[in-house]
């Protein structure tokens, strides 16, 4: 992203925080700087087919899984973890996973395997499987949404007690990852309540959203500020633009209008909130470090998307998330550096994961996805000496069904995610369940497992090396009251 496309991303942006003065006295003062990075993978990603088991136990191993797997197996085939390290001399010469050109053979040609943890990488992720084996990365194990620790007889039997509301639900579920709460749909989100909680940290606000507003970053006295991801759509307000600065006078003036009514007031002070932020990022966009110079795992410009000529895959990245990726990474090194702020919290998406129908072709394409932007999102870090500072996750509605319903899955439960950062001490943590359709794992008869790690204790576990301490995180997750373990033990 360009200085110039940036700063016309946030002139018209719709934002609410508290406070834009950046020399504000801070009271709340943490010492240091830390920022998390939550990657939503939109609509349900089936993260069985992301991270393989390939064991021997009879419940838990390869053959069960494939089994009830079907035709959306990945093949029992071991593929070798490219060295994709970090230095600009390296280009991968070729695409492990290629078979034909085509992303249905490739999806499920074979894995990477992790020594020591009987899980497999999908071959169309060389970089996350690089990226774990050089401990950035952990992998956790059949993770979601949970009132409490629950076996299939719990809740057979307890379904009100036990089962979560709405479960299967894409809205529903969402809003459980966004509150944090397993069984409270309509509260704030768990990054607002923080928000909330820390409101003296940063002069910008705790969270920041490259996808819009979400009900994560919404408190009761905070609001996130939402930077838009589409610059072309501020065309008009490019600074190279003759029109540019009238424009922006224009506006300063209409934001400096008064009115009797309480709604026009407002909404001047949001305007003018926008207007001083466009007055900052022009102020540091500019000293933000320059990625264009660092090279990817294909020989290219760091944050380039590449076409299906390079991935060798009949379908085109969509882009946005690298896109995304990469201003997150702009934004840390002002935000660190010239801003001085101490927490942040951000938030980008990469949509198309409800893959009803032709998982085949589509859920490749996200996985490759996701799999650069993880890679070249944690090489800016690390050159920018914020590896040990920066922790990445994912996060998306539930998992998908272990059972093929012949063309793709369908809404589940219980799925796998990913932790990256310099602090990862452990490559995985978690148990695999039984794979067994119809099993002790399986609420249903078509491989919806039933998680054993809630996202709550997922998400305190990642807020506690953020800086939470135990009396926020009862505020921040209630529900931890309920399990034996608060911390899942992903960092050192």
């Amino acid at each position: 992203m360009k200085r110039r496309d940036f700063i016309k991303s946030v002139s018209l942006s719709p934002l609410l925080f508290s406070n834009l003065n950046a020399n504000d006295d801070l009271s709340n003062s943490l010492g240091d700087y830390k920022a998390l990075v939550c990657i939503y993978l939109f609509g349900g990603n089936d993260a069985f087919n992301m991270f393989v088991p390939i064991g021997d136990d009879s419940k838990s191993g390869y053959n069960n899984y494939a089994q009830g797997r079907a035709n959306l197996a990945v093949s029992d085939n071991a593929l070798a973890i490219p060295n994709l390290g970090f230095q600009d001399d390296y280009s991968l010469s070729s695409n492990p996973y290629n078979v034909d050109g085509t992303s249905t053979s490739a999806y499920v040609k074979g894995y990477y395997p992790i020594d020591g943890s009987d899980m497999g990488v999908n071959g169309m992720m060389p970089e996350v499987a690089f990226l774990i084996k050089s401990r950035y990365i952990s992998m956790v194990t059949n993770m979601g949404n949970l009132i409490k620790p629950s076996t299939k007889t719990l809740l057979t039997s307890r379904p009100l007690e036990y089962e979560p509301p709405f479960l299967f639900a894409h809205n529903h579920q969402r809003r459980v990852q966004y509150t944090g709460i397993a069984n409270n749909l309509n509260t704030t989100g768990w990054a607002g309540r923080l928000g909330d909680i820390w409101k003296d940290v940063n002069s910008l606000g705790v969270n920041i959203s490259f996808a819009g507003t979400t009900r994560m970053m919404i408190g009761d006295s905070t609001k996130s500020i939402s930077l838009h991801n589409s610059p072309q759509e501020y065309k008009s307000m490019e600074i190279a633009n003759p029109n540019h600065q009238s424009r922006r006078d224009i506006f300063k003036v209409l934001s400096n209008l008064s009115d009797s009514n309480s709604y026009f007031n407002h909404h001047q002070t949001k305007l003018q909130e926008s207007l001083n932020l466009s007055d900052i990022m022009a102020t540091n966009w500019g000293s933000a470090k320059d990625f264009t110079t660092m090279k990817d795992s294909y020989g290219n410009s760091l944050f380039n998307v590449p076409t299906n000529n390079i991935t060798q895959l009949d379908v085109d990245l969509s882009g946005n998330l690298i896109e995304q990726l990469e201003a997150v990474a702009k934004m840390i090194d002002i935000s660190s550096n010239s801003l001085s702020q101490q927490r942040q919290i951000y938030y980008v998406q990469l949509g198309g994961f409800d893959t009803h129908s032709s998982q085949m072709r589509n859920h490749p394409k996200l996985l490759r996805e996701l799999s650069l932007g993880l890679w070249k999102f944690q090489k800016a870090l690390n050159s920018m000496n914020m590896s040990q500072k920066v922790t990445t996750f994912t996060m998306s509605d539930f998992g998908r069904s272990l059972g093929s319903n012949g063309d793709g899955t369908d809404h589940a439960w219980g799925s796998n995610a990913i932790v990256m950062g310099g602090a990862i001490d452990k490559i995985k943590v978690g148990e695999i369940p039984d794979w067994t359709l119809g099993g002790d794992d399986d609420i249903s008869n078509k491989g919806r497992i039933i998680p054993t790690i809630s996202t709550e204790q997922y998400l305190a576990t990642i807020t506690k090396w953020f800086g939470v301490n135990e009396s926020q995180m009862d505020i921040l997750f209630p529900n931890l009251q309920n399990f034996d373990s608060r911390d899942i033990g992903i960092f050192g």
